[in-house]
Formats: C-alpha cells, sequence, structure tokens
C-alpha cells in the first residue's frame, strides 16, 4: 500500500466539518492574511471523515509523481480497497456512506486566497469536480461497487504536484474516530514536524 500523504495546507486551517451532523453554516476564516470561506452544499458540508478520501487520492497521486508515471486529476481506486485502508467496514452501509460523502466533497464551495503553484481560486471550487461509481452484476446477480473514478480540485492537484506540500500521515490517522481529536493530529503533524516540542495558544 502507498505511503498516506496529506496536503500540507489542508491540515494547517479549517477547511471541514468536525460533526456527524450535518453542517449548513458557512465556515469563516481570516487569519495572518489568510482568508477561507467554505460553504455547505443541498447536503451539507463535507467532513473531516470525508476528508480521508482526498487523503488516499492524494497518496496515489503522490506516490505516481514519485515513481516518474503519468499522473492526471482524475484517479481510479478500487472501492473495497479504500474502506479496508480506512477501516469503514466493507458492508452494504460503508458502500452507500462512500457515495454520501463523494456527494458532500462535490457540493461543497470553497473560496480562499491560499495559494496553490501561486495561483488562488477566487471564483470558488468543489473539493472534487466529479466522480462516478463503477458496478458489477454479482453472481445472484445484485449490483456491487467496485471502483470509483474521482476527479479532483486543480486547486489541490497543484498543490500535490507542484507545490509538492505533502506530509505523510502516520496510519493510524483513520483510526481516529472522534472529529477534533482528528483535526488536532492533523495541526501538530503540520506544525511540530520533527521538532521535540511544539507551543500553540488556544
Amino acid at each position: 500500500s502507498v505511503p498516506l500523504k496529506d496536503d500540507a495546507a489542508l491540515m494547517e486551517h479549517p477547511w471541514f466539518s468536525l460533526s456527524t451532523t450535518p453542517r449548513f453554516e458557512p465556515i469563516h476564516y481570516e487569519k495572518n492574511g489568510i482568508s477561507i470561506k467554505v460553504e455547505a452544499g443541498p447536503a451539507g458540508m463535507a467532513t473531516i471523515w470525508d476528508k480521508e478520501i482526498l487523503v488516499y487520492i492524494a497518496s496515489i497521486i503522490n506516490e505516481r509523481v514519485e515513481r516518474g508515471e503519468s499522473i492526471s486529476r482524475s484517479v481510479q481506486f478500487v472501492a473495497h480497497d479504500f474502506l479496508n485502508r480506512t477501516g469503514r467496514g466493507t458492508g452494504k452501509r460503508a458502500y452507500d456512506l462512500l457515495i454520501s460523502a463523494l456527494t458532500r466533497l462535490r457540493s461543497t464551495m470553497i473560496s480562499t486566497d491560499v495559494e496553490s503553484a501561486q495561483e488562488c481560486e477566487r471564483a470558488g471550487f468543489g473539493w472534487i469536480d466529479d466522480f462516478r461509481i463503477i458496478n458489477r452484476k454479482s453472481k445472484q446477480g445484485k449490483s456491487v461497487m467496485i471502483g470509483v473514478e474521482v476527479t479532483i480540485s486543480r486547486w489541490m492537484y497543484r498543490a500535490i504536484t507542484l507545490d509538492r506540500r505533502v506530509l505523510t500521515v502516520d496510519e493510524e490517522y483513520f483510526k481516529i474516530r472522534k472529529g477534533l481529536t482528528k483535526r488536532l493530529y492533523e495541526i501538530a503533524r503540520k506544525h511540530c514536524g520533527k521538532q521535540p516540542e511544539w507551543t500553540i495558544g488556544l
């Protein structure tokens, strides 16, 4: 399995809902010249658990970059592999929740002046441009999800492939279930790095 990688800017700033209940209140964040606005779609704002899909895709793209392979904003992956890697189970509910997560990532709107490859997406963008579910009939005649194709935003693609602002994430990241704990890990991983300690004000 490929090493887990995350975009450093996504780890540093607040982009995602930390709640398991749908959030529709926008996020407005301004600090040190950074401006972020995140608006929810009809199904609610993308959550920090939905973000695991972006981490998984970023890891695949980064691995291909490091191997010198051809890359694209569109990535195909096996749904079962993703669900296993992230510890989500592989029952029907897990597949349904995966589709819900992709829907929120698609419909959440972000506008920011955080640059990627020295460009800003001031007009706004979604985390993913589109997604496609690939199904196949089982021997029992049931429709089974075998693959997913996701096209990530240009902003994130530039961050991974041009800025190369990716950080390795521990495998235990997927085992953290609480949203706030997940967020604290991201902040600490981004800022602490290999220092023996790092102090933050609250």
